[in-house]
């Protein structure tokens, strides 16, 4: 069985609400719940909107992130077999 493989992304912590929020990648741009930070970059550059906040700093966070395994042609096969049926079913609904 293959390990599972991660790659790290730096984001940031919100000192208002607590969110830690990632871009994933360049013009990923976020914003935590509360909307007072925001986050950009991706895996090219770290772009924040705010250090502190009523005395409390931004923290810089780091998170693994599983990379996504690619799908077999048979998981493609379903999908598109699923998709299909899907659109005929619209299409009929549509004409009844």
């Amino acid at each position: 069985m293959k390990k599972q493989k991660y790659r790290y992304k730096t984001g940031v912590q919100c000192p208002e609400c607590g969110d830690k929020i990632f871009s994933m990648y360049r013009h990923d741009y976020k914003h935590c719940s509360c909307g007072l930070q925001t986050v950009d970059g991706g895996d090219d550059y770290l772009k924040y909107s705010l250090a502190t906040y009523k005395g409390k700093v931004t923290k810089i966070v780091k998170k693994r992130f599983p990379i996504p395994k690619k799908p077999t042609k048979k998981q493609i096969e379903a999908y598109y077999e699923r998709l299909t049926l899907q659109i005929l079913k619209l299409y009929n609904d549509s004409n009844n």
